[in-house]
């Protein structure tokens, strides 16, 4: 199938991408971790439980290169609600104490699937993948959560509510009060978040999750350096992948007929042959 030209594109991959990615390489030193991701096959991919993750092109070789996913801050959240919090105390509890509290927290965020395929999901590629031109990492997520130690680390889905508050009134122990209320604090949000379909795991201790195996794939939707190619295999950013991780699968995201479509090559992973739109 032929893609789509895109609109605005330069058909050239951007000077200061090229500079980075070779920054990353040469960081890397040629450490590739091809020991930790196996081949992944489309029977394979379709039957287990996946979690998405969406970030820019550096960022995905910087994860790729390291074999590590980061915690980000609390305060950089796009979610207001998170990044800023109303505080009210009890008791004689300091609203600094709380503060300091709150600022030992991390989280990274992912995307499940639910209403939506989690890979199928423009506004997830708009608002944290350069506007499609970035990256979907696609993790096993019973592998990825055995990588994640239970003592320092918490996981969930995301509820949404209607309901939801963000304020944190704080009494008597602060730090009892953010284990007894972290489903509300951590792992709740308004409505309006509802199309992110988030799982969220987070934590108090300066760690990174090491995937290892966990990560199965990799998946792209546009390319600037060949907007109107039948395929982006060939791309800077692809061939950048591979040379980190060779034996990593990279997925083609594309719309047919209003239907998403996942493709390695010509060959369809999603929806399966099988599969039929309803009239």
């Amino acid at each position: 199938m032929r893609r789509p030209r895109i609109v605005g594109a330069s058909n050239r991959f951007p000077r200061f991408l090229c500079q980075t990615i070779k920054k990353i390489l040469r960081a890397s030193n040629g450490n590739r971790l091809e020991w930790r991701i196996f081949f992944m096959d489309k029977d394979t991919f379709l039957s287990i439980e996946r979690l998405y993750h969406f970030t820019n092109r550096c960022s995905a070789l910087k994860i790729l290169s390291s074999g590590k996913l980061k915690f980000s801050e609390l305060k950089r959240m796009n979610d207001i609600n998170e990044s800023y919090r109303q505080i009210f105390t009890k008791n004689g509890i300091k609203s600094t104490d709380v503060e300091k509290e709150l600022a030992k927290y991390k989280q990274i965020s992912l995307t499940h699937d639910g209403q939506l395929m989690g890979f199928a999901i423009p506004s997830m590629w708009g608002h944290y993948a350069e506007k499609g031109y970035g990256v979907c990492l696609v993790f096993d997520k019973e592998k990825l959560l055995k990588t994640i130690p239970a003592d320092c680390c918490s996981s969930g889905d995301i509820r949404y509510s209607a309901d939801y508050g963000n304020a944190i009134v704080a009494q008597d122990d602060v730090e009892s009060y953010f284990n007894l209320y972290k489903d509300d604090l951590f792992f709740t949000k308004t409505i309006d978040w509802e199309y992110e379909q988030e799982f969220r795991i987070i934590t108090k201790s300066d760690y990174a999750i090491e995937y290892k195996d966990s990560l199965i794939a990799v998946i792209m939707y546009f390319a600037e350096d060949v907007p109107n190619s039948d395929s982006i295999s060939n791309c800077e950013m692809v061939r950048s992948i591979k040379k980190i991780v060779p034996t990593l699968t990279v997925l083609e995201f594309s719309y047919f007929l209003n239907e998403s479509q996942l493709q390695e090559g010509d060959s369809q992973w999603y929806p399966p042959k099988d599969y039929t739109i309803d009239a």
